[in-house]
């Protein structure tokens, strides 16, 4: 975007209804709002450790971390230059603030490029009114912003194959992220996947005439589901995996070489590597 030069930090907020409020940066205050200093949650999310330990024992195992959702405190500024302007303002913003409709959280910097959150309003706005707003044509508010996932995301990593005969490939997939990743893929065509990556081997069942394949890897909430020509939804074929899961996600930093195969015939495989990061800058 050409009006982001420098090493100045921008940022935004996209509300439900699709109005872009710029917040610092360049462009601050042409939608008559603008990020007060003070901003907090920015260093990273909140978590905890899942700890173990026995009768006698001393101190602790440390078997994972629980990480929650994550909350961004901030004071905007809301003015205008007369009283129905500050009024006009002061409504649209209000109103893109909503405990159920999410709206995105974007930051910009010349070193790391966009990252974004979705977020909703955490809690009631705080702000008293100690003189008439409409007469100083300024109000400035506290409010929360809750993002439900607490990492920051950026442009996905994308790579595609078509099999023209080799029945084999070799996918590079990058991690540029700073936690680890698990790719998701789309499988196309009337043959079965072998899927190979670390210790992951995994073998997904040939797919039906008109059918494509989406295989979350996501540890949480692994999936496979075909999908029609229609866009509907079809099979479950997790049951038919014989109960094998992806163990290993695609460490931060790393190139990761993805091996696969297709099974009885010719297909196509789409692949996406969500980018995460612990902080917008």
């Amino acid at each position: 975007m050409s009006f982001i030069r420098g090493d100045a930090t921008y940022s935004d907020y996209v509300g439900p209804s699709g109005r872009v409020y710029p917040l610092t940066g360049p462009r601050r205050g042409t939608m008559g709002i603008q990020m007060l200093p003070g901003a907090d949650g920015l260093l990273g999310p909140s978590g905890g450790l899942l700890t173990d330990s026995a009768a006698r024992q001393h101190g602790i195992d440390i078997s994972g971390v629980s990480i929650g959702a994550a909350y961004y405190e901030y004071n905007f500024d809301v003015w205008g230059k007369t009283a129905r302007e500050w009024a006009v303002v002061n409504r649209m913003w209000l109103d893109d603030w909503d405990f159920l409709r999410p709206g995105f959280l974007r930051y910009y910097t010349s070193d790391f490029g966009w990252r974004w959150a979705q977020v909703q309003q955490g809690r009631d706005h705080s702000g008293a009114y100690k003189f008439d707003p409409r007469r100083t044509r300024q109000a400035t508010y506290a409010q929360v912003a809750v993002a439900p996932s607490a990492y920051w995301r950026a442009k996905d990593v994308e790579d595609s194959w078509i099999d023209e005969g080799t029945h084999i490939v070799r996918m590079k997939l990058y991690n540029g992220g700073d936690v680890p990743a698990w790719p998701q893929l789309t499988l196309t065509g009337e043959c079965g996947f072998r899927i190979r990556w670390r210790s992951n081997d995994f073998e997904v069942p040939k797919l039906l005439p008109g059918e494509d394949a989406v295989v979350s890897s996501l540890q949480t909430d692994q999936s496979i589901r075909t999908m029609k020509a229609d866009g509907s939804r079809g099979r479950n074929l997790l049951p038919l995996t014989k109960g094998r899961y992806f163990k290993d996600p695609i460490d931060p930093g790393v190139v990761e070489t993805v091996i696969i195969e297709t099974i009885g015939g010719a297909g196509k495989v789409q692949a996406r590597v969500p980018q995460q990061f612990k902080r917008p800058i």
